[in-house]
């Protein structure tokens, strides 16, 4: 059984493969798309858990910037009306 990549569902549940080569122009790019640099603070918002939090942490470091992580209360939730 594949889970729509191709992949068999097996080896999804791992996560998403990448290969360390091309972490650095993936990240070079997001860097240079979202304007990170020294001086800047990027703002951790999702749980250490959850993926993309990777990214945001390994953008901002690999930027020079500042990853800061918010407490709970400081948060902004998003209300539905």
């Amino acid at each position: 059984m594949t889970v729509g990549t191709g992949w068999p569902w097996r080896s999804r549940r791992w996560g998403v493969p990448i290969r360390h080569r091309h972490l650095e122009p993936y990240l070079a790019d997001a860097v240079r798309r979202y304007e990170v640099g020294p001086g800047c603070r990027v703002s951790q918002t999702f749980e250490l858990t959850f993926d993309p939090s990777v990214f945001d942490l390994f953008v901002a470091w690999s930027a020079g910037a500042t990853a800061v992580v918010p407490r709970p209360d400081e948060v902004r939730t998003r209300r539905r009306s």
